[in-house]
């Protein structure tokens, strides 16, 4: 091997340990700004928990909200997931009976007990927000930024005043173990009717509904 191959290849092995110094560091970074987000919604929680009155936590059924992301109750755990909105008026026959027997699939295959909610819930557009944000930052032209700005304020507007129809799916178990399996099986049930997680804080949000049926999900 000659000097400059030599010289080059610990140039390369160099770069190589630097980029890995560079991506831990990220890592590091990303793990420690998702506990510092875990310890600020706890410290959310329980300045929140101490609003509630306690006559208020002695009548309602959920006692904790659970490490793993579900609810404690009075007779076990529930959690909460979404089912997947599908426009089945622009679907062909295919697709529609193929919808349909996905969905008699997952009461057939998940046999434990289990609530599908209804819910209209406020649009969510902060996806589009972030990116507008980022072309806005970036936006040098006085007639291409007036446009970003008056798309962004209708998005804004979409999420204060359009919700879209959603669906949920509420589950039970007696302990932990089992609320693992049961959602495992729901989440894996079936390809064409997507059951997914939902954050914690969405979670609240739909709880506070079901509760307090006159408010307005914000």
């Amino acid at each position: 091997m000659s000097l400059r191959e030599t010289f080059n290849k610990s140039k390369v092995k160099r770069a190589n340990k630097k980029e890995q110094k560079e991506l831990k560091k990220e890592e590091k970074q990303k793990e420690k700004l998702k506990k510092q987000k875990e310890k600020e919604e706890k410290k959310s929680l329980i300045a929140e928990d101490k609003k509630v009155f306690k006559e208020t936590k002695d009548n309602l059924p959920i006692i904790s909200l659970s490490e793993y992301g579900y609810f404690k109750t009075q007779t076990g755990y529930l959690d909460i997931l979404q089912i997947e909105s599908i426009d089945i008026k622009s679907m062909n026959d295919v697709e529609y009976h193929t919808y349909i027997l996905s969905f008699t699939n997952l009461l057939q295959s998940y046999t434990e007990d289990m609530k599908i909610i209804a819910m209209n819930y406020p649009a969510d557009t902060s996806r589009q927000q972030k990116y507008l944000m980022k072309k806005i930052a970036q936006c040098n032209n006085t007639n291409q930024m007036s446009f970003l700005e008056h798309r962004m304020r209708q998005l804004k507007t979409i999420e204060d005043k359009r919700t879209n129809r959603e669906f949920f799916l509420m589950i039970f178990a007696k302990d932990d173990k089992e609320m693992i399996n049961n959602k495992e099986l729901a989440l894996s049930s079936n390809r064409e009717l997507q059951v997914f997680e939902i954050d914690i804080e969405k979670k609240i949000k739909i709880l506070k509904k079901l509760n307090n049926m006159n408010s307005k999900v914000d």
